[in-house]
């Protein structure tokens, strides 16, 4: 059974290099800030984002991902 962690910033400010993060699920979580850079995979999914102000931006900057049918609204 995978490691679970709960109610804790033991990530927080963290960077993760060369890892395989195959299966990781990240719920119910402060992702200000959080930025993936140069990862590959499949089948990943991101949802059930909420804007609690007008100032939160979420881009996507891969035209590769675009291509793939993700909604530009």
């Amino acid at each position: 059974m995978p490691a679970e962690y709960t109610q804790g910033d033991q990530f927080r400010g963290a960077r993760i290099h060369l890892c395989d993060l195959s299966g990781l699920e990240i719920r119910d979580c402060d992702v200000t800030g959080l930025k993936i850079v140069d990862c590959y995979g499949g089948n990943v999914s991101l949802g059930g984002f909420e804007r609690e102000a007008e100032h939160h931006r979420y881009a996507v900057r891969d035209p590769t991902v675009l291509q793939a049918g993700a909604r530009t609204e």
